[in-house]
């Protein structure tokens, strides 16, 4: 739950979204975010974090709830 929380201040942080953030909503379509945006996005996630997420894992991002299911795959593979 706590990395949920982390990625919706980090995609409130770089947009101008005002409004609430849930789990189902469309990056692109609900959001607003850009590729730059998204960038800047997984970006702070990566540092926040000390991972890495690669370039062809931003494609099947799509909603929010896809940016914290790809973070729990990438730290899953450090705790292991």
């Amino acid at each position: 739950m706590e990395l949920q929380k982390k990625v919706i201040e980090v995609i409130k942080e770089n947009t101008d979204w005002k409004g609430v953030i849930n789990m189902k909503q469309d990056l692109v379509k609900d959001l607003g975010i850009d590729s730059f945006g998204m960038l800047m996005i997984i970006n702070t996630l990566e540092e926040d974090f000390s991972i890495r997420v690669e370039d062809e894992d931003l494609e099947g991002l799509k909603i929010v709830s896809d940016i914290v299911r790809k973070l729990e795959e990438k730290l899953s593979v450090i705790h292991y």
